[in-house]
């Protein structure tokens, strides 16, 4: 079973499959509930805005999970 990772923002989110990003979009298009409900054992962060401004800017996500700081991200679950 693939582990995933969703991470949370006001502005962007992000789905990770075993450390890939599969997709990421605006929380309309992407909605962090949704893929919870798709994933229940799935790991849920939250990005604050300080770690959005510094690691996206208006930038994806990296392509690489080892490349989000998951230490300044507020995990949910």
């Amino acid at each position: 079973m693939p582990q995933i990772t969703i991470i949370a923002s006001e502005w962007f989110n992000a789905l990770y499959t075993d450390g890939a990003l599969l997709r990421s979009g605006k929380p309309e298009y992407l909605h962090a509930e949704t893929l919870v409900s798709l994933h229940p054992d799935a790991a849920l962060y939250s990005m604050g805005q300080d770690v959005y401004d510094e690691l996206l800017d208006g930038n994806d996500y990296p392509q690489s999970l080892e490349r989000v700081p998951l230490t300044r991200l507020e995990r949910l679950r």
